[in-house]
């Protein structure tokens, strides 16, 4: 980065990723655009979207409500928490590999993990979580 961003700035909202079952697709077209400061962000505010997440499979770290800042790539580390798009369906998940398989790991232990068999792709890394209670 040659110059210096703003103190503020407009990240595009994308909707909701889901923390269980049933999420919803990103289309590409942001919902609205959230004014946030950018001490919150480590990366180039151009890189940056926001999610909601919406149900308990990430709690107690990401609760339903929670607005999830996080850096657009399409490849993560083991042990991320990812946003993903996963048999057509948004998830905020943890990356996991074990041998050559790619696990999608809840943190509320009440759900199974899931195997990726095939139609996983990585829309990001969760950055920052912001919480709402």
């Amino acid at each position: 980065m040659d110059t210096p961003e703003k103190a503020v700035v407009y990240i595009n909202k994308y909707g909701t990723a889901q923390c269980g079952p049933d999420g919803g697709i990103l289309d590409g077209i942001p919902i609205e655009r959230i004014p946030i400061a950018t001490s919150l962000l480590k990366f180039a505010s151009s890189e940056a979207f926001i999610v909601e997440a919406k149900g308990d499979s990430m709690e107690t770290k990401i609760k339903s409500g929670d607005i999830i800042i996080a850096k657009k790539q399409n490849h993560a580390d083991v042990g991320e928490l990812i946003i993903c798009v996963h048999e057509g369906k948004v998830l905020i998940k943890q990356f996991l590999k074990v041998g050559s398989r790619i696990i999608l790991h809840s943190l509320n232990e009440k759900y199974p993990l899931i195997e990726v068999r095939q139609d996983l792709r990585i829309e990001g890394i969760v950055k920052n979580i912001i919480h709402y209670d």
